[in-house]
């Protein structure tokens, strides 16, 4: 018997011959990661929001929405783990050496970026704030996804948050 049949009768998932390039490395891990929770393909969906992670690529209803690196590994992290708490520790060791990484303060701007681009291209609410916690994926309803694409085609991507109004004794 071979080393490489050796290996899969051992328990091996997978065989790789060195020299290995680490772009195909990476994809195999990735390609195990979502084995293991539970995706057979790397296009990920929740609501009208499609994550491509073998081109790092993510549309609203087929269109492309442009956003950076960091609010990718974000996006692709929460939906990985859909409907699971992940702190912001989590998210900030998986993005920075924990000796030299900024300020938790920066995934709130990360997270704050990455939902007003989803909403502008027409996308349902996905991201949940946990306050005090962190952040989840929730999938949302078909309704929800309505009201999101119909405020798109009327100019109005965005909700609108209400605005509090100064009583007349401060006003003045």
């Amino acid at each position: 018997m071979d080393e490489e049949q050796e290996a899969f009768s051992l328990g091996a998932d997978d065989v790789l011959h060195t020299p290995v390039s680490l772009q195909l490395l990476v994809v195999r891990l990735q390609a195990i990661q979502r084995r293991i929770l539970g995706y057979s393909t790397a296009v990920l969906r929740c609501g009208n929001v499609t994550l491509n992670q073998s081109r790092r690529e993510v549309a609203v209803d087929g269109t492309d929405v442009r956003i950076t690196a960091r609010e990718f590994d974000v996006l692709e992290t929460l939906m990985l783990h859909r409907g699971m708490l992940l702190t912001k520790d989590l998210f900030m060791s998986r993005a920075y050496n924990e000796s030299d990484g900024p300020n938790l303060r920066i995934l709130d701007v990360f997270v704050c970026k990455l939902r007003r681009k989803l909403a502008a291209a027409g996308a349902a609410e996905i991201v949940r704030t946990v306050w005090g916690s962190g952040y989840m994926l929730r999938e949302p309803s078909e309704a929800e996804i309505a009201i999101a694409r119909s405020r798109l085609s009327l100019g109005r991507p965005r909700k609108q948050r209400a605005h509090l109004e100064l009583a007349p004794a401060m006003a003045g």
